[in-house]
């Protein structure tokens, strides 16, 4: 299944919309261009993961989004997951995501939250 990644900005929130399926094949290449876009950034980054069109991740994504939430946390920065299908979020709380970040249904909710 083909994967994209869209990155855009609003209301000075990095919001990346993934779409498709990450696994072995995509999740290194999808990572890197997220790390380039937030890891040498200021502190105090925002960051939305919006998991709408994402139907599959394996334990390498997963393994990369809690780097990812930690390097963000760590650099006192704001994090939120957001709309994803019952099968991910099933497959995050498995593994514990949902104890280190808060899910929302709307990518909206956690950009007001990020923003309060």
């Amino acid at each position: 299944m083909e994967n994209s990644l869209n990155i855009r900005k609003e209301s000075g929130v990095t919001i990346f919309e993934i779409n498709g399926y990450l696994d072995e094949t995509n999740a290194s290449q999808v990572f890197e261009k997220i790390n380039d876009e937030i890891w040498d950034f200021n502190k105090d980054t925002k960051v939305i993961f919006n998991l709408a069109g994402l139907t599959y991740l394996n334990s390498k994504s997963i393994w990369y989004t809690a780097d990812i939430i930690s390097h963000v946390e760590d650099n006192d920065g704001g994090i939120f997951i957001s709309n994803c299908s019952d099968t991910v979020k099933d497959t995050l709380e498995l593994v514990g995501i949902t104890n280190m970040v808060t899910i929302t249904d709307d990518y909206k909710e956690a950009l007001e939250d990020l923003n309060k």
